[in-house]
């Protein structure tokens, strides 16, 4: 009895091992849209090598203008994460989708990782976002904001205002979702593993269509 169970052990470990050292570069990819189409950034960057950490932000470029916008004041902690969930919100609208189509191996530790990502129209995904009345809503807490700014300077007015208006736009979010054009695009990604045996993502780039 002994004798099989140290048998069942070793197998198990064995198998075990194997998994371990068996991961492929297509489950960071994998993982790293799943994060994306959740609108989860931080998820994402984890997947992202160090050096390349600005590709989760090129993703996000319909959110970016306003976002860097609000964060050029100063804001508080409470505003910054009211800022940010309205970023994950338009990231979750903008990708809808990702399927793995290829790899190639360039050597053990590096290869590209083919792949559809099916995602919004730009100009589709602009005019949804314009849609979202964001000048009554702020017209709502105006003499509010105007009374913060008297009391309490114009700082503390920003704060306050951006932090309405961007909790408004992120509560409003998925309710353009059903106006979006959704439209297939092939891309490819440069992905090496590291010395931790990780495999992280360097580079995104357009791929050719295949005219086949």
């Amino acid at each position: 009895m002994k004798k099989i169970f140290r048998m069942i052990l070793a197998v198990s470990m064995i198998c075990l091992c194997s998994a371990c050292s068996g991961e492929k570069p297509e489950a960071s990819v994998n993982a790293f849209f799943a994060a994306i189409e959740r609108g989860d950034s931080e998820t994402a960057q984890s997947y992202v090598s160090p050096d390349a950490q600005g590709i989760v932000a090129s993703l996000n470029t319909a959110a970016s203008t306003l976002t860097e916008f609000a964060k050029a004041f100063t804001v508080s902690e409470e505003t910054e994460k009211k800022i940010e969930s309205f970023s994950s919100a338009v990231m979750r609208i903008t990708y809808d989708s990702h399927n793995i189509t290829g790899t190639e191996k360039v050597s053990d530790n590096e290869y590209i990782v083919k792949v559809t990502l099916r995602s919004a129209d730009a100009q589709s995904l602009s005019n949804a976002l314009a849609t979202l009345d964001y000048e009554s809503k702020t017209n709502e807490f105006k003499e509010e904001i105007m009374q913060i700014m008297q009391e309490k300077g114009l700082q503390e007015a920003y704060s306050e205002l951006y932090g309405r208006l961007f909790e408004y736009l992120a509560e409003s979010v998925d309710s353009i979702q059903g106006t979006i054009v959704y439209t297939d695009s092939p891309i490819q990604l440069h992905v090496v593993r590291n010395d931790q045996k990780q495999w992280l993502i360097t580079s995104i780039a357009k791929a050719e269509e295949d005219t086949d």
